[in-house]
């Protein structure tokens, strides 16, 4: 005899035993079809082990397209709502500072000259802030010192971060001049910009 199955002589094995018991048969087995069609029948240690298009997204085998659909709708519906986010257009230097899609402040930065997206460019990608340092620090790339630090690409090591200073924290002549790939603001933009930022903001860099 299977269980759930058909017995000899056409019963079914619940169908054998008292009225009670059958009524908790049927209601364990919708249960299990109820969940088991939901995707909930995986052990949290099943899961764990699978690939994410496997337990995780079993939901979603009907269309593969799904988890990308909902993410591209998580991010419009998150801007629209008023994510803070900051946005680098390479073309102009133009830095803009948005809550959804409302620009909230609008400066031009010093760039780099790199137009392609080698180690010292400032290159295109989406990156989140990862860091921020107030204080005046001194910094190999120009030999001399910057505040407002706001970093976002780890792997150039570039972020948002004041003009060019000396060891007194006075801009040095030529302190907005072209950069290794961070982008630098004037004295005044880079404080709004530091206030405005926070770690794990996400950073769009663009033509």
């Amino acid at each position: 005899m299977r269980i759930g199955g058909v017995a000899p002589g056409g019963d079914s094995a619940c169908g054998r035993v008292g009225d009670e018991v059958r009524r908790l048969c049927i209601g364990f087995a919708m249960a299990a079809i109820l969940l088991g069609g939901m995707g909930w029948m995986v052990s949290p240690d099943v899961a764990a082990s699978e690939p994410m298009h496997g337990a995780h997204y079993a939901q979603w085998d009907s269309d593969p397209t799904a988890p990308i659909k909902e993410s591209l709708s998580s991010s419009l519906a998150t801007r629209s709502s008023g994510e803070r986010w900051m946005d680098v257009n390479r073309s102009t230097g133009q830095v803009t500072l948005y809550a959804g899609n409302a620009a909230q402040h609008i400066f031009w930065g010093s760039l780099s000259r790199d137009s392609s997206n080698g180690f010292y460019a400032t290159a295109s990608g989406t990156y989140y802030v990862y860091t921020k340092h107030l204080p005046l620090t001194y910094t190999p790339y120009a030999d001399n010192y910057i505040t407002h630090w706001v970093g976002f690409d780890d792997y150039r090591a570039n972020g948002f971060h004041s003009y060019t200073k000396d060891s007194g924290g006075n801009v040095i002549p030529n302190g907005a001049g072209y950069t290794a790939g961070c982008v630098a603001l004037a004295p005044g933009e880079i404080e709004t910009l530091y206030d405005f930022a926070f770690v794990g903001m996400r950073v769009e860099v663009h033509w």
